[in-house]
């Protein structure tokens, strides 16, 4: 099974469409839109003459151009909110989804790793989703969490398909070989607890940032710190997944041991790497 589609793997920018869509429905199923034009209608059926019609018509739109002009900031904000609302829902039904999956692979471990990261990700929404104001650094912050979510679920994906070989009685695999996937089986895991500890570190900062009783400068520079950090975590951990993937299996065993760092992994720079 392949990585999650595209269109689940952010929330924002807001697609323009579904905020237009949000705006329509709301506009038309608002009772301010069908109290003004049954109120036009029922004067135009009383009106004796065609011009009474039309003028009773026209008064009607021009009221609600009017109203819907002077509420198009407070619509629009509410669109938003619920089209991120639904994006969420979207995203956290597909992770489910991935996570039912491994489950069905005897990947239980993986499974429950997996919907600890749901609930992470679900509880950071709500607290971002409460200020109902996204601003540069809330949109920064939900897309880093989306990111980060999807790629720990790819990576687990990929450890599922590892157990699923070594677990293969006729899998025809040396024990260097199986030593080499065991830890790069252990290298992996490492990046998902690391990650994991980034997001609950973020989650605890996001919502001192946001409590509107505390003062928000020293919150918003640790946040400033942690995305950082973990975007820098995050890049390390694709660089390594990219070599991965471009290597087949015989390759991946072949590739030197990788180094830690300063609680990172690091693959070690060969003379041929140079």
């Amino acid at each position: 099974m392949g990585p999650q589609e595209d269109q689940f793997r952010t929330t924002f920018p807001i697609p323009a469409k579904d905020v237009a869509e949000e705006m329509s429905l709301r506009i038309y199923w608002s009772p301010a839109t069908w109290i003004s034009l049954v109120s036009a209608t029922a004067v135009a059926m009383m009106s004796r003459s065609r011009i009474g019609a039309l003028v009773a018509g026209a008064t009607a739109a021009a009221g609600l151009v009017i109203y819907w002009a002077s509420q198009w900031r407070r619509l629009k904000k509410t669109a938003q909110y619920n089209a991120v609302t639904k994006q969420n829902d979207r995203q956290n039904d597909a992770l489910h989804q991935q996570a039912d999956e491994l489950f069905h692979q005897r990947c239980k471990e993986e499974a429950s790793t997996l919907r600890r990261f749901i609930d992470l990700k679900i509880t950071m929404e709500k607290v971002i989703i409460r200020c109902r104001d996204f601003t540069p650094k809330i949109q920064k912050t939900k897309t880093l969490i989306d990111t980060i979510c999807f790629e720990v679920t790819d990576q687990l994906q990929r450890l599922a398909e590892n157990q699923t070989l070594l677990r293969q009685p006729g899998n025809q695999l040396t024990e260097e070989e199986r030593q080499a996937l065991e830890d790069q089986q252990t290298r992996q895991q490492d990046q998902i607890d690391s990650a994991y500890r980034a997001l609950t570190d973020m989650q605890l900062q996001l919502e001192t940032m946001l409590a509107p009783h505390e003062p928000s400068t020293v919150a918003n520079n640790r946040l400033a710190d942690t995305i950082a950090q973990v975007q820098e975590e995050a890049e390390i951990a694709r660089r390594v997944r990219q070599r991965i993937e471009a290597d087949n299996v015989a390759a991946i065993l072949s590739e030197p041991t990788a180094t830690e760092t300063n609680g990172t992994i690091t693959p070690e720079v060969t003379e041929e790497d140079s």
